[in-house]
């Protein structure tokens, strides 16, 4: 299922004021999707996207502040949501997310899009800052929940570095967007949630 939120709103967006129309989000973003994967992110404008959509461009600039922010979200709108369920047991949970990780490392259009998501990023650090904040860092607090139940429990090593195994999680899911599909990308998520549980030590566990 894509992504509803975006992650990527301007702050005044959250301080009240005049519900935001989700309608008009979707227009918008299907809109910068469609353009990004059509003609680059060099023809990308928020001039264009508002004409194509049928919106005003102050509902583009409300919703996200420049170009960088509009079109990775739309960009971050190809990606489905991970579950992060609760089933009592780490394993399990990593279990269920993985049928998602394989989808992201698979999917053609994020595959397209890879060099723009990077060349946007290289490109300035505010947006770099307000990317990790408003959509990365949740994620990654998602995982943290998921290994610190798990923790609670008593499955995995007390001692362990948890920046770093989400770390070793989001980097191995990357680097298989860069490797070919010939290659199989999708077998290296089973390999990184069997080495993820050795490395924890929920491997062990009965």
């Amino acid at each position: 299922r894509p992504m509803s939120g975006h992650g990527l709103e301007h702050d005044s967006d959250r301080t009240g004021g005049r519900p935001r129309d989700p309608s008009v989000d979707d227009a918008i973003i299907t809109t910068a999707r469609e353009m990004l994967l059509e003609y680059g992110y060099e023809k990308l404008s928020i001039e264009r996207v508002a004409r194509q959509a049928g919106v005003a461009k102050t509902s583009i600039y409300r919703r996200w502040v420049s170009k960088p922010l509009l079109a990775l979200a739309a960009i971050e709108s190809m990606r489905a949501e991970l579950p992060f369920p609760d089933t009592g047991s780490l394993a399990s949970d990593l279990e269920a997310i993985a049928p998602i990780l394989r989808q992201v490392v698979e999917q053609k259009e994020l595959r397209q899009i890879l060099a723009t998501f990077f060349t946007i990023l290289s490109e300035d650090d505010e947006v770099v800052e307000r990317y990790w904040a408003l959509f990365v860092q949740q994620r990654r607090d998602d995982f943290a929940t998921m290994f610190e139940r798990a923790r609670e429990r008593g499955e995995v090593r007390s001692d362990l570095d948890l920046d770093i195994i989400i770390d070793m999680v989001s980097g191995t899911v990357a680097i298989q967007m860069l490797r070919p599909l010939s290659h199989n990308p999708s077998y290296r998520i089973d390999r990184l949630i069997r080495t993820v549980l050795t490395i924890t030590g929920a491997s062990t566990q009965k």
